[in-house]
C-alpha cells in the first residue's frame, strides 16, 4: 500500500471519527461517562453461542449491563478485559452482564474469546435492524438495564468499566443499598 493512500485513508477515518464525536455531542453525550437515557429494551431476536434464543423477560428484573461489540471493532477488543474485571467485581451484586456481538459468525467469536476470554454470556445478532432496534450509534456501545427492563444509562465508546467509579456508578443505579 502507498504512503498517500494510508496517509488519505487515515484523514478519511479521523475525518469520520470526528464528525461522529462532534454529533454525539451535540446530541448530549459525553465520551467516557453513563449519558441518561429513558427507552424500553427491544423485543429483538437473540442467540447465546449454543443457539439458545433469549428475549427480554431473560434479564429477570435484574440490573443489566449490556456491551455491544464486534471483534473487527479495536476499541471494543480494548475494552472488553475491563468488562471482565468489572464482571468479577460484580458478580453475587445483584447486577448481569452480557455482551451482544454483532454480526462476526460464532466460530468467529469463539476464536477471539480464545485470545480475550468473556466470562458473561455471550448473545449474537446478525439482524443489522438490531443496532436501530437498540439505539446503537457506534461500537462499543454499552446499555444499562433497571429491573423494570428499561434503558437507564448508554454509554458510546470505551471506558475502564472495573475502575471502581464506575462500578459503583452500576451499583448505585440498582436503586438500593446493597453495595
Amino acid at each position: 500500500m502507498s504512503e498517500h493512500v494510508r496517509s488519505t485513508g487515515l484523514a478519511t477515518l479521523c475525518l469520520i471519527l470526528a464528525l461522529f464525536s462532534s454529533a454525539l455531542s451535540s446530541a448530549g453525550f459525553k465520551p467516557g461517562q453513563l449519558n441518561e437515557a429513558d427507552r424500553a429494551v427491544p423485543a429483538t431476536d437473540l442467540a447465546d453461542l449454543d443457539a439458545n434464543r433469549w428475549s427480554p423477560a431473560d434479564l429477570g428484573g435484574v440490573t443489566t449491563v449490556i456491551n455491544f461489540w464486534a471483534s473487527w471493532c479495536a476499541p471494543c477488543r480494548e475494552e472488553m478485559p475491563s468488562l471482565n474485571r468489572a464482571w468479577q467485581k460484580l458478580q453475587g451484586k445483584d447486577v448481569n452482564m452480557l455482551a451482544v456481538n454483532l454480526g462476526d459468525s460464532v466460530n468467529t467469536i469463539n476464536n477471539f474469546m480464545q485470545q480475550v476470554p468473556i466470562e458473561f454470556p455471550v448473545l449474537v445478532s446478525s439482524n443489522p435492524s438490531d443496532l436501530a432496534a437498540w439505539g446503537v450509534r457506534g461500537l462499543p456501545t454499552t446499555l444499562i438495564v433497571n429491573t423494570e427492563g428499561r434503558i437507564i444509562r448508554e454509554l458510546v465508546g470505551i471506558t475502564e468499566w472495573d475502575a471502581d467509579e464506575m462500578i459503583q456508578q452500576i451499583l448505585e443505579l440498582r436503586g438500593d443499598d446493597k453495595n
